[in-house]
Parts: C-alpha cells; sequence; structure tokens
C-alpha cells in the first residue's frame, strides 16, 4: 500500500509539471539568457481590441494590442527581456542595440486571425544620453528568417526617466524583437549629375523603389510569421516528448507492480476457498458414514429376537 501511494504522488508531480510546460510559461529561449519575464492572460473576442498590459516595471514592453476577427477565446502573452541576442537567433540586430526581446502571443493558429497588433515599449533617457541617441531615431525591429526588419515606430509619450513609443507589427507579435537605433543613409548630393548617378547603379525613381521593397518585406513577413511559429512549436515538441515517454514509463510500471499484487491476491483466495470445500466435502462424506453404520446396527437389532423364536 506504501508503495502505491509513492508511485502515485511521484506520477503526479511529473504529469503536473509536464501540464506547465505545455501551458506556454516555458520557452525555447535559454534560461541563462532571461534578465527580466512576464505573462499576461486575457479573453479576446473577435473584432475587440484587447490590450495586455504587464506589472513587471523593469521589463522594457509596457503592452501589446491585439485585435482579431473571431471568437479566439483566452490568451497568453509571454515577454522576455533577454541579455543578449536571442539563442535561438542566427544573426544579430543591426545598429546600436537597446535591448533584445521575445514576445510570444497565443499560438500559431492566432496569427492567422489577427486583423491588427501593436507593442508599446520604452527607453530609459540614461540610455538615449550615454549613446548621444535622438529620441526620434528609436525603432522596433522584428525577426524574420534570418533578417531584421525596422517597424513603423512612433514616440507616444515621456516622462523624467523614459520615453514611451508603439510599433505596428503587422500582425506578427510570436517572435523575436529589438529596441535599436535608426541609422539613417547619407543623401545623395543634388549636385550630382543624371550620369553620375546612372554609373553608381541608382534608380532614377525612388518612389517605385521603396515600393517594391516595402512589397517584398511584407512578402518576408508573410513566409517567417509561419516558419518562426513552426521553430517554436518544433522546439516546444521536442522538449516535451522525453518527459511523455517517462510518464509512459512510469504509468507501465506501476501498472505491472499493480497487476501483480492482483494476481497474486485472486490465487491466495481461490487457495482458500478450494481447502474450505474440500473440509466441507470430508465433514459430509463422514456424517453419511455415521448415518449408514446406524441403519445397519439398528437392522440387526430389531431382527435379532426374530431369529430366537425361530
Amino acid at each position: 500500500m506504501q508503495n502505491k501511494t509513492i508511485w502515485f504522488f511521484f506520477v503526479l508531480i511529473i504529469t503536473t509539471l509536464f501540464l506547465s510546460l505545455l501551458a506556454g510559461n516555458a520557452t525555447a529561449e535559454a534560461f541563462e539568457n532571461i534578465d527580466e519575464k512576464d505573462a499576461r492572460s486575457i479573453y479576446v473576442l473577435r473584432e475587440l481590441e484587447r490590450s495586455f498590459t504587464f506589472r513587471n516595471e523593469a521589463l522594457d514592453i509596457t503592452y501589446i494590442n491585439i485585435t482579431t476577427d473571431l471568437n479566439v477565446g483566452n490568451v497568453e502573452a509571454i515577454v522576455e527581456c533577454l541579455k543578449s541576442t536571442s539563442s535561438m537567433v542566427s544573426t544579430p540586430p543591426e545598429g546600436n542595440v537597446y535591448k533584445n526581446i521575445n514576445i510570444w502571443v497565443g499560438d500559431s493558429k492566432l496569427q492567422h486571425r489577427l486583423v491588427s497588433s501593436e507593442v508599446g515599449f520604452k527607453v530609459n533617457r540614461t540610455w538615449l544620453e550615454d549613446n548621444e541617441v535622438s529620441e526620434e531615431s528609436v525603432r522596433l525591429s522584428i525577426y524574420h528568417s534570418g533578417n531584421w526588419d525596422l517597424l513603423p515606430t512612433e514616440k507616444i509619450d515621456e516622462d523624467a526617466e523614459y520615453v514611451y513609443y508603439e510599433a505596428n507589427t503587422s500582425g506578427e507579435i510570436r517572435t523575436h524583437f529589438a529596441i535599436v537605433e535608426y541609422m539613417e543613409e547619407e543623401p545623395v548630393s543634388s549636385d550630382v549629375g543624371e550620369d553620375s548617378v546612372a554609373e553608381d547603379g541608382m534608380d532614377s525613381d525612388p518612389l517605385n523603389d521603396g515600393s517594391d521593397m516595402a512589397s517584398e518585406g511584407i512578402e518576408n513577413t508573410d513566409r517567417s510569421g509561419a516558419e518562426e511559429a513552426d521553430l517554436s512549436d518544433l522546439n516546444m515538441l521536442t522538449f516535451a516528448i522525453p518527459i511523455l515517454m517517462v510518464l509512459v514509463v512510469l504509468y507501465s510500471s506501476y501498472y505491472g507492480t499493480t497487476k501483480e499484487e492482483n494476481i497474486g491476491s485472486v490465487g491466495n483466495g481461490w487457495g482458500i476457498q478450494n481447502d474450505k470445500q474440500v473440509g466441507e466435502d470430508n465433514a459430509s462424506e463422514k456424517i453419511a458414514d455415521r448415518n449408514a453404520a446406524k441403519d445397519i446396527s439398528g437392522k440387526d437389532v430389531k431382527n435379532e429376537p426374530h431369529d430366537k423364536g425361530k
């Protein structure tokens, strides 16, 4: 009985740990690289903007807004502020980096239901002053298929300690981000003639060029969104499979032990029952023998006077 109790509580602890990992509180990021972390869960309804606001003031992310085209129910958002570049990223972000961040909102299916998404963040004024970074040059960068792309970012507020920003993530909120300084390219001098521009390989129609780059960025976002989500799901599955195998082995061992005990108990029960039945049969035979003997004795006694008379 004591062994059964120990097995039961051991399996219960392992199962609880396994379910908590699947619930989303654990990610594939290297633990030693996580500086600050927080998670929030809210109920998301169709065409209603919902906001995840985080209580951990040490986080650089202040909120995440999402709007969906379908009632998706309870959704969890996890934010990880990192000490350096994410362990799941092949190349670091370009430029002067203020903070590397992982954002995991919902699962890969949620990405296809998003209508809009925005991320609010803050930057310490001390960092801006020490690195001679202007407030207007701060951007949120997003990681896609090995490349970092800058997102539309605007300043929305400020106080004595922080400057606050909001970035439109175009429906991508399950990947790696970085708060960086945007380095503007030096403009081409107006004194340069058309021939010089042509020799340098410059496009004479910058508007079309910008349009092509924007289209390419959107295509990369669509492709990489699914790839990053699949990578995160694969990492979680790889982590969960060994735990599931341990649970199966423990259950099999426990079931085998219980089965052997039950078989032993059943065998002992049959032995006792057979012994009891044999005893009852022997007693019945003895009683029958006594009764037969009495009948024979009675007959002899009754017949004896009759024989003497003759």
